[in-house]
């Protein structure tokens, strides 16, 4: 098994995506928590209001907003999406924008949301479905590894 060198990289113990077993997909919780808030509840862990300025909780509301509303769209509760809704959603932001501008804007802040989900004890995330989509798609993949340019010395 291959392992990950970066933790924002990390996807799970399973290689791939079909390879989680089917008591373990997400889908499998979604009716639990149908009705919470989570990406609420994760603003309000891990963005303490006064410790951000009011244009960087702007942004984080404006990415997880984008992120909930197109989950909805597709009857998926935000925090228990595959990497099939990551690949659609990535295809939505690149009709408005840069694939510089989506990795920044809103695949890095929904990436760290997964992130807690997984290694947060209260949620049953045992795998990071964006990670997957980058791992598995590939545009999510070149909108993850979409780099600002340089001056030509990097």
């Amino acid at each position: 098994m291959n392992t990950v060198h970066k933790f924002t990289d990390f996807r799970s113990v399973y290689e791939s995506f079909e390879e989680i077993p089917s008591h373990r997909r997400l889908s499998n919780y979604e009716e639990d928590f149908r009705e919470d808030d989570i990406w609420m509840e994760y603003l309000n862990d891990q963005y303490p209001v006064e410790e951000y300025s009011e244009e960087y909780m702007r942004d984080i509301h404006r990415s997880g907003s984008r992120w909930k509303s197109f989950s909805e769209s597709f009857d998926v509760h935000h925090a228990f999406t595959n990497p099939n809704i990551v690949d659609k959603w990535c295809k939505y932001l690149l009709q408005d924008m840069s694939k510089r501008s989506a990795k920044a804007n809103y695949l890095t802040r929904i990436n760290k949301f997964y992130r807690y989900l997984v290694w947060h004890i209260d949620y049953p995330h045992t795998y990071n479905p964006l990670q997957y989509a980058v791992s598995e798609y590939k545009l999510p993949n070149e909108v993850w590894h979409a780099m600002a340019k340089g001056d030509g010395d990097d």
